[in-house]
């Protein structure tokens, strides 16, 4: 995969390379799901950012459609630019400036269902007063998130979870917000690939699990 990167953008760099295994894991996760069943996913890739995760899985096959929500147009259109440079139209795929939660409400009212779901929010974001979107905060929100992706998962979906937020950073603390975030449903767990080698230091830093649920 080829992704634009802008080294001189502070911090928004635009790609996180701790998540390098787990693109590889969303790819071959997408391939088999074509190989076995005939017809491509649909994949939702929240917080998108630069829509690595969304390239990810759209590169794999035609036939994989993927849905990539952000609050920021710049970053869309960013991801817009990841999907071209590894020869995806863009224009077969969705990029949505929604806030996350509010999208998943939205998607529970309409019914829309989706085989592979990532979660990948910040730790913190502040408000927008203009477009009544609230306070994000992981520690709080969470299970939250977790509950609303579920109402749109299709039965046997997968969600790929992951945080930054120090105070979830456990894997068992994770997994405990994940299963609440669930409710009553049945929460089977899958394998990441392990960290890669070069972050393999830096405990504490982030996690991520994957998941799938039953009804």
């Amino acid at each position: 995969l080829r992704t634009r990167v802008r080294l001189y953008d502070g911090f928004s760099t635009g790609i996180f390379l701790d998540q390098r295994a787990n693109r590889a894991w969303v790819r071959e996760w997408c391939a088999e799901f074509v190989r076995t069943k005939g017809h491509g996913p649909k994949v939702l890739n929240t917080f998108a950012y630069t829509c690595a995760f969304g390239a990810a899985a759209a590169s794999v096959d035609e036939a994989v459609e993927t849905t990539n929500i952000d609050v920021s147009a710049r970053y869309l259109d960013w991801g817009r630019e990841n999907y071209q440079i590894n020869a995806v139209d863009p224009e077969k795929h969705y990029f949505t400036r929604f806030d996350t939660m509010s999208f998943l409400d939205l998607a529970g009212r309409k019914r829309f269902a989706f085989d592979l779901i990532i979660l990948d929010p910040p730790t913190f974001a502040a408000p927008n007063k203009r477009r009544k979107i609230p306070a994000w905060k992981a520690e709080r929100d969470y299970p939250t998130l977790v509950s609303k992706a579920c109402q749109v998962l299709r039965p046997g979906g997968v969600i790929l979870a992951s945080t930054n937020c120090t105070a979830l950073c456990d894997p068992h603390r994770f997994r405990s917000v994940l299963t609440e975030g669930a409710g009553q449903r049945t929460v089977r767990w899958l394998d990441l690939p392990p960290t890669p080698e070069d972050f393999a230091g830096e405990t504490g830093r982030f996690v991520a699990s994957v998941f799938s649920v039953g009804r």
